[in-house]
């Protein structure tokens, strides 16, 4: 998650040099990032459900990053969490495989 944050950052401090390089150098940058955003956001998703399921929680739990400010520090609480020790409803403990 943190990466994201630094290639988001490093995409808007290139945006805000577009000025000097024109509308063209914005848009394409613009897209750029967006085509990254679309890459990036399943697999992210498909990586914090499993965490979900080998803490026993269901993946629509991640719904709770909706909640602005504290959802986020909820969920980052519950992806901190170990993993339960024997098989759960999602399956094996990963770390006994």
């Amino acid at each position: 998650m943190i990466i994201h944050l630094v290639i988001l950052l490093i995409f808007l401090a290139y945006i805000d040099l577009a000025d000097d390089f024109g509308v063209v150098s914005y848009y394409l940058i613009s897209y750029l990032f967006m085509v990254y955003w679309a890459a990036i956001i399943l697999p992210t998703w498909a990586v914090t459900v499993r965490r979900l399921h080998d803490i026993g929680k269901s993946g629509w739990v991640l719904l709770i990053n909706i909640i602005p400010g504290i959802g986020t520090l909820l969920l980052l609480c519950l992806l901190t969490n170990d993993s339960e020790s024997d098989t759960n409803l999602y399956g094996p403990n990963p770390k006994s495989i």
